[in-house]
């Protein structure tokens, strides 16, 4: 495998080569020798024009074996979705790496978690390996040493299993990640998906454009990993039809925030003198002059498009503006439009988020068969399909700067033909392509609330004024 991590040699650490190593891998020139591992020797290449890139040679008796190669190339995929400033940029492979074989173990003891030393017939591992795996990396990367390092391989095997982890130097919530990460018990470490979703909503990302730019370039890579869904009206159930094959990918990429996260540590919550909760911001209505000739043209104060109604203490009510109290986590559903919305239109809101976790939801496009809908949280804007009792999610969106609670945005859906744009204000967020087709007929508009719980608990509430529809 060819990556490259950047033009300069890393000062003083690549080794000349010996007889055995190979004057050549591919396009390559090998001119030096960078260190060797449980899976092969990597080197330091040349191309043709000077470029200099990292080549991992695998050891020949893994490279033969054709599972193996399989494996690699699945590895291979996953690697080249991780976005080339969060790691090394795969440049080219030769199919050769994976964790586990049978009766073979191959990687760096390091990183492996403690189900990876447990031969027990029948046993195998799941993602949560690489949870563990994240986590070593990640406090190598803020202390500069392997958390278990017990100076030989073997004793730090015996480390992993037994001891537990040395985090010296790290603090905060980067910390209780880690240590969440590196539990012993495969059961008891967060999912890839709960670590992004806590890594993001410590905010630390909205404040550096860089990790906000790694984090989003990681979460389109959820596109198939589905949200709990509530019971209340109508029910939503999850269908998990496209479950991301590259979680482990989302692992390595945030192993390559380290840095730029623990840096963040030890600044202050919130300035002094600030006696709002943290994040939250008053509540104000923005004036709005509705555009003449608009389709819909409702300042969301009484019941004329959108009805009210209740079920299992969720609602939608109208106080001064339409409010959606959702009970549970997951998704409450207040109603639809009666007119149906075709061709070019565009849909917009002003959506003020009052507790942590809310998101407001606002589905189009919506018919018997089923609609798109997006969920518009603090942190960003989550695209879904709706059929049935079922939800896919399409992609996920961050914000450029995390929106605090009480702190009224204009959110906008504009229809395109095959396409949709979705804007906060007058920014575009991104432009979603309508992958399950857009019905000749068009559809109707419904809006609701989303209460999601890895960024607050229920009951979760969100407020809208201001419904305008332009077709």
């Amino acid at each position: 495998m060819m990556t490259r991590g950047g033009d300069a040699v890393p000062g003083g650490r690549a080794e000349p080569i010996g007889a055995g190593d190979p004057a050549r891998v591919g396009a390559y020139r090998i001119i030096g020798r960078l260190g060797a591992g449980g899976m092969g020797t990597v080197y330091l290449g040349e191309s043709d024009h000077g470029r200099l890139v990292a080549v991992k040679v695998v050891r020949p008796a893994l490279a033969s074996d054709e599972a193996f190669r399989r494996r690699f190339r699945t590895e291979v995929q996953r690697a080249r979705q991780v976005p080339p400033f969060c790691t090394a940029e795969v440049l080219d492979a030769d199919p050769a790496t994976q964790h586990t074989l049978a009766d073979q173990m191959v990687g760096t003891v390091a990183y492996m978690a403690p189900e990876r030393f447990d031969n027990a017939p029948g046993k195998s591992l799941t993602v949560a390996a690489d949870i563990f795996a994240w986590g070593a990396v990640v406090a190598y990367a803020g202390t500069g040493r392997s958390p278990f390092d017990g100076g030989t391989p073997l004793a730090t095997a015996t480390r992993i299993m037994t001891e537990p982890p040395d985090l010296t130097g790290l603090a905060g919530p980067l910390r209780k990640l880690v240590e969440a990460a590196l539990q012993k018990r495969a059961a008891d470490r967060p999912a890839a998906r709960e670590l992004l979703d806590l890594l993001l909503s410590t905010g630390m990302a909205a404040e550096s454009p860089a990790l906000r730019n790694a984090a989003q370039e990681v979460q389109t890579t959820f596109a198939g990993v589905p949200r709990p869904i509530a019971e209340p009206g109508p029910t939503r159930g999850v269908r998990r039809r496209r479950l991301i094959a590259a979680v482990l990918t989302a692992g390595v990429g945030m192993a390559a925030l380290g840095l730029a996260l623990r840096a963040r540590l030890d600044e202050p919550a919130s300035r002094p003198g600030d006696s709002r909760p943290q994040g939250s911001a008053p509540s104000t209505a923005r004036p709005f002059r509705f555009a003449a000739g608009a389709d819909v043209a409702d300042p969301l104060t009484r019941p004329e498009v959108i009805r009210a109604n209740s079920d299992n203490s969720s609602s939608c009510r109208y106080a001064g503006a339409l409010v959606v109290t959702v009970a549970r986590d997951g998704t409450y559903e207040c109603g639809s439009t009666s007119q149906r919305f075709a061709g070019a239109h565009r849909i917009s809101v002003e959506v003020d988020l009052r507790t942590a976790g809310s998101c407001a939801a606002v589905q189009f496009l919506g018919t018997e068969m089923g609609s798109y809908g997006v969920n518009v949280c603090a942190h960003g804007y989550v695209f879904n399909w709706y059929e049935g009792d079922s939800v896919e999610e399409l992609g996920t969106y961050l914000l450029p700067d995390r929106t605090r609670l009480r702190e009224p945005h204009r959110v906008a859906i504009e229809i395109r033909g095959d396409t949709a744009a979705l804007h906060r204000d007058a920014r575009e967020i991104a432009v979603v392509e309508l992958e399950k087709g857009v019905p000749p007929g068009g559809g109707k508009v419904l809006i609701g609330g989303y209460g999601d719980p890895a960024g607050g608990k229920a009951p979760y509430q969100v407020a809208f004024r201001n419904l305008e529809i332009i077709g």
